[in-house]
């Protein structure tokens, strides 16, 4: 799952395919270390709960409420940058992200 589509992330190619880019596989690369530096920074393997990892204005409901994802979360992100083709402005908007994720949950868009 991308879990991050927007529009930034599609590509039409010149003879008019649309492609999905930017998967999330680059990683940052942890600090350096010496082996025998106990005291170094610990790395950590996952994000910490309820790091918002995705651009806000694309999000799923599932995804505001900090829910296991599925395919229905690309769905969703999908129709969003649809009816963003189609009317010229956003589904969801507000002053702030926490705005736009209150929109995401409450509003029609």
């Amino acid at each position: 799952m991308h879990r991050d589509l927007k529009p930034e992330n599609l590509f039409v190619t010149k003879d008019g395919r649309v492609k999905i880019l930017d998967f999330g596989l680059a990683k940052l690369k942890p600090p350096q270390t010496l082996a025998a530096d106990s005291q170094g920074p610990a790395q950590k393997k996952f994000t910490d709960p309820g790091t918002v990892m995705v651009t806000v204005s694309y999000m799923s409901p599932e995804q505001a409420r900090v829910q296991e994802v599925d395919h229905r979360t690309e769905i969703f992100s999908f129709g969003v940058i649809l009816y963003e083709m189609l009317s010229g402005r956003r589904a969801f908007s507000g002053e702030s992200a926490i705005e736009v994720l209150n929109a995401i949950l409450k509003d029609e868009p």
